[in-house]
């Protein structure tokens, strides 16, 4: 699940994301803060999400530390609900689609010593620092390599 941020919000107006956000006071730790994320962004309580794992903390360009976790969304969940103050639209993408290094770019020309991923689902463009993600993600679990 991705979702399109809104041009309201403070950063990264527009842009195709993974629900999250910053730890805030009232969360133990980086997985309870992103399950409230998922919760605010999306609608889909902690009780229904089955954490799988976390991956290793990502930089991000602004010195931003990012822990990304894996979860499945459990059936019984209730459908996705975008929160208009931050998302402007939930996309969901097949993963068979993002396994088609058709739909997939990268690119060293913003930074020579970062790849920048670039993943395409029809007129939606994921990049950045959540392409990033989901390029270290699909080579661990599928070993992917395009």
């Amino acid at each position: 699940m991705f979702t399109q941020r809104t041009h309201t919000v403070e950063h990264h107006k527009g842009e195709i994301s993974f629900p999250g956000g910053g730890v805030d006071s009232t969360d133990s730790d980086t997985r309870a803060a992103a399950l409230r994320e998922m919760w605010e962004e999306v609608g889909i309580p902690a009780d229904k999400v089955e954490v799988l794992g976390v991956l290793d903390d990502v930089i991000s360009i602004s010195d931003y530390r990012v822990t990304p976790f894996v979860a499945v969304i459990g059936e019984d969940a209730p459908s996705p609900t975008a929160e208009p103050g931050e998302v402007a639209r939930i996309l969901t993408v097949p993963l068979a689609h993002l396994l088609d290094p058709t739909n997939h770019r990268t690119d060293l020309s913003f930074h020579p010593y970062r790849p920048i991923h670039f993943f395409q689902y029809g007129e939606h463009c994921i990049w950045g620092l959540t392409g990033g993600m989901l390029y270290h993600f699909l080579q661990l679990v599928f070993d992917y390599d395009s």
